[in-house]
């Protein structure tokens, strides 16, 4: 499941719990990014992995690979926090084939100071 945290300005806080499915892209996080992008040329995004998060269906991975290209622009930082260290390390090193970085945290407040420094 993926729920919206309440944020402000072009920060876009997702918690991303049990397995994520085609629907949760279709019915909360597309709608979500558009209408952030009404507002904001660039978006950050932090990933909240909740302990029981399961992954992606298939469905829900190309749903990932599209909506990571149909904005491709407009990636600024996405941190993933509570993620594994081998998956927030796997990321930050493939944030070279992006626009935008991305890292790995511990905790929400310490992404939120990184996303913030500019």
């Amino acid at each position: 499941m993926v729920t919206i945290e309440p944020s402000s300005s072009n920060l876009l806080v997702i918690k991303l719990t049990g397995k994520i499915t085609h629907d949760d892209y279709q019915s909360t996080l597309v709608p979500a990014i558009k209408n952030m992008k009404t507002d904001f040329s660039e978006i950050n995004v932090c990933a909240i992995l909740d302990e029981d998060f399961d992954g992606y269906e298939l469905q829900a991975s190309f749903d990932d690979a599209k909506l990571g290209i149909e904005f491709w622009k407009s990636w600024n930082k996405i941190a993933l926090i509570g993620a594994p260290k081998w998956l927030g390390k796997a990321a930050e090193a493939m944030s070279i084939l992006m626009p935008g970085a991305i890292r790995g945290f511990n905790d929400l407040d310490e992404a939120k100071s990184w996303i913030n420094k500019g």
